[in-house]
């Protein structure tokens, strides 16, 4: 049975926040595989360099790209890799500010 593991990310606008880390919140496909995986994520075949300059959102909404996405998978990685993690189960919780909620 593979190890269970709870992590907390905080989707700022400026910064990804876990107990661990924070890096920007942006994200960059990248073409082909780079030599130096430092803040390189792969997902679906494609290469991303994430925690670069900061995204300019025009919107608050966080789902109208994969950004986000990525960039939650991005934070996860980085979790457990400082965890010394490398298989685990992993249950994603979600919430919205109060203020949000009613939309």
């Amino acid at each position: 049975m593979q190890d269970r593991e709870i992590i907390g990310i905080d989707h700022g606008n400026r910064n990804m926040k876990t107990a661990q880390y924070v890096f920007s919140a942006s994200v960059a496909p990248i073409q082909s595989r780079p030599d130096n995986l430092e803040n390189v994520l792969e997902f679906q075949e494609q290469f991303y360099y994430v925690g670069g300059e900061t995204l300019i959102l025009e919107t608050v909404d966080k789902t109208v790209n994969m950004d986000y996405y990525i960039m939650t998978l991005a934070a996860i990685a980085k979790e457990l890799k400082g965890r010394g993690k490398s298989q685990v189960t992993i249950r994603l919780g979600a919430a919205l500010p109060p203020r949000r909620f009613s939309e």
